[in-house]
């Protein structure tokens, strides 16, 4: 971010202050949880359409919480449906739920049950 910054503001002659607050800690997924679950999600839709590891990015999230006391990973389930014009991010005012992925949400867990 600082780089980010520095390289804006100088371009154009400005100058900025970064002051920002770690408010969650990161979210940390352990090896051995991600190796139980991907060959499951695999399994369930395919490698293509399972993405790991997954881009960074800045977002916060309260599971990194759990991750600190028990081993976990985090798995997003996608609900986009371009056909059906579900295309908003789950913050978005218009955000929907393509429902035919709540069927490989459970069964994916169901999978880690069965461990």
């Amino acid at each position: 971010m600082e780089s980010i910054l520095e390289g804006i503001t100088s371009s154009h002659g400005a100058r900025y202050t970064l002051s920002y607050k770690n408010v969650f800690p990161l979210t940390y997924n352990h090896k051995e949880c991600i190796d139980k679950v991907l060959p499951i999600a695999e399994e369930l839709v395919g490698s293509k359409n399972v993405i790991f590891p997954h881009p960074p990015d800045l977002g916060s999230e309260d599971f990194a919480y759990y991750s600190q006391k028990v081993p976990a990973c985090f798995i997003n389930l996608g609900c986009r449906n371009d056909l059906k014009g579900i295309v908003n991010f789950c913050h978005h005012p218009q955000f929907d739920v393509g429902e035919e992925c709540i069927l490989w949400g459970m069964a994916t867990f169901a999978g880690l049950c069965t461990l």
